[in-house]
This record gives structure tokens, sequence and C-alpha cells, in this order.
């Protein structure tokens, strides 16, 4: 009655369903979107979906390395003025514990 193995239908054992190409269509990445500032149509030029996918990988790398980079300047400009804070807190306790001079 009840089988415990669960029955794997035709689209969750990779096999592409009747839909297919529709889906594709919609999961296509349009390089256009992707790079607004191109000339030319990226789409036209790029018809290899594996190509496709390689470029829109390396434009989320780049956005990606470019929002670390900001965060880590960001980041160092905190240090150095935290840094600056602390010296010069040391200095006026150095001046303020030091003994004075005699007058003469």
């Amino acid at each position: 009655m009840n089988d415990p193995t669960p029955q794997k239908n035709a689209s969750s054992s990779g096999e592409p369903s009747s839909s297919a190409p529709e889906e594709q269509e919609k999961d296509a990445i349009n390089l256009n979107e992707i790079f607004p500032d191109s000339e030319q149509d990226l789409n036209k030029l790029f018809l290899d979906d594996d190509m496709r996918q390689l470029l829109k990988n390396v434009s989320k790398n780049k956005s990606d390395l470019g929002k670390l980079n900001n965060r880590l300047q960001d980041e160092n400009k905190e240090d150095d003025v935290e840094e600056e804070e602390t010296e010069s807190s040391s200095n006026e306790n150095e001046e303020e514990t030091s003994p004075e001079e005699p007058a003469q």
C-alpha cells in the first residue's frame, strides 16, 4: 500500500520535460541586461549558454570584488582613526604624568 521510497517524476530525474524550451527561454541569460553599456547585441554575439553563464559570473564576481574592496577600505579608515585616537590619548597621559622641571 504505502511505498516508503518516493517515486521520481520526469522533472526531478534531470530529464527535460515537454515544456523545457519554454523554461529555457525564461532561464536564459540576457547579457544585454547584465552589460547595458554595450553597443552590440550581446545575446546575438554569444549564443552558447555556457559562455553566457561565464560572462554573468564574471560580472557578478567583479561586482563582489568591488564591494569587498570598498568594505576593506572603510575598515582600514576606521582602524586608522582608532589608532590616532589611542595615540593622542596616550600622549596626553604621558604629558600629565611627566615630572615638571623646577623653575630657576
